[in-house]
Order: structure tokens, then sequence, then C-alpha cells
């Protein structure tokens, strides 16, 4: 993976709805034979989900419970991104 092509201050400013969209698509694009596709395939699922819940949540409390599991899905998420750019990186070597 080139580091040059990836500045983490791209994301430093995104929304977490944003940042959500970004992780969604980068977990989509996940092989298939790697290791982790399958745990990807489940995070986009809960990071959909959850994205649907805060968008048709009716309360402010409900918005922001969703929040805050929002921060915890995308935390996640992007551990398996990295994991699968690891895994990858081996098996090229």
């Amino acid at each position: 993976m080139d580091t040059a092509a990836f500045d983490d201050s791209d994301f430093s400013q995104a929304k977490p709805h944003e940042l959500a969209r970004i992780l969604i698509a980068r977990l989509e694009r996940i092989s298939v034979d790697s290791h982790w596709a399958w745990r990807a395939s489940g995070m986009r699922r809960s990071l959909l989900r959850c994205l649907a819940e805060i968008e048709d949540a009716q309360t402010t409390e409900s918005q922001t419970e969703g929040g805050t599991r929002l921060a915890e899905l995308i935390t996640h998420g992007f551990m398996i991104v990295e994991s699968a750019a690891h895994e990858m990186r081996n098996y090229k070597e």
C-alpha cells in the first residue's frame, strides 16, 4: 500500500457519516480471498444499519447513542481494513 497516496488529514475534518461511507467503500474492496473478507462484510452491514438507525432516530438521545455506536464501528472497521492490507502485503512478499 502506497502510504504517500494516503493522507490522514483528509479524514480529520470528515464528519462521522462521511467517514462511515468512505469506510464502507473501502471494506467492499477487500478481496474475497482475504481472511478478513467475512468480517469486512459484517462490518459493512453494521455500519449501514447504524447509519439507517441514526437517520430514523426520533430523539436527540437516540441520535447521540447512534453516534457513539457509529464511532466505535468506524474505529473497528478501520482496524479490519488495516489488517487486510497487512495480510495482502505479507502475501505479496
